[in-house]
């Protein structure tokens, strides 16, 4: 999900990204801004990056069971 909603002057890494990576990731998902002026995601910007990603990860575990990924 995050390649698909990349910024312009972001690189993503092939490798596991770090927690702290994956939580500002949802943070973003969420709409948080990600400026230094914003402060740290909270709760509701995490909690709406996790409801954006949660059907995603529902199709993906369906297509496993499936044996269509």
């Amino acid at each position: 999900m995050k390649r698909k909603y990349v910024k312009r002057t972001e690189t993503i890494p092939d490798d596991i990204p770090s927690m702290a990576d994956a939580v500002r990731w949802l943070a973003e998902l969420g709409g948080h801004a990600g400026r230094p002026s914003s402060g740290r995601p909270g709760a509701v910007t995490i909690r709406r990056g996790l409801e954006f990603i949660t059907p995603v990860a529902i199709a993906i575990k369906l297509l496993e069971n499936e044996g269509k990924l």
